[in-house]
């Protein structure tokens, strides 16, 4: 069994020549292989990055559209607030009434039959 060496001892420079060059060939051909899919990859990653663009424009017009909507539902709960307060009101004056027209005697509740009968 020859050993390393052995076999390099042997070489002859047109071996050595020839094996550099089948290196060169196969490197050569393997760059191109190499060229051509990151050119794939490439391709693919712009493809992706418009796609992305276009999702962001996407995203920014729903951003829009839900800041308005936020500012209609504030504007709705402001409207909601005051009805609100103008409900409590009327529900106030409402039971100013109810009590003076009690006290007053002017409630069916408190009335005889008799008088219940007359209006």
């Amino acid at each position: 069994m020859e050993t390393l060496s052995d076999v390099l001892g042997n070489a002859t420079i047109i071996q050595c020549l020839f094996t550099a060059s089948a290196f060169i060939f196969f490197y050569r051909l393997i760059a191109r292989k190499m060229d051509i899919k990151f050119k794939e990859i490439d391709a693919k990653f712009d493809k992706i990055e418009a796609k992305l663009d276009r999702i962001e424009l996407r995203l920014d017009k729903l951003e829009l559209r839900v800041e308005k909507l936020e500012l209609r539902m504030e504007s709705i709960e402001t409207r909601l607030e005051k009805l609100e307060s103008k409900i409590e009101d009327i529900d106030r004056r409402l039971c100013r009434i109810e009590g003076s027209l009690s006290t007053h005697g002017h409630c069916l509740f408190s009335q005889s039959k008799s008088d219940q009968k007359a209006i």
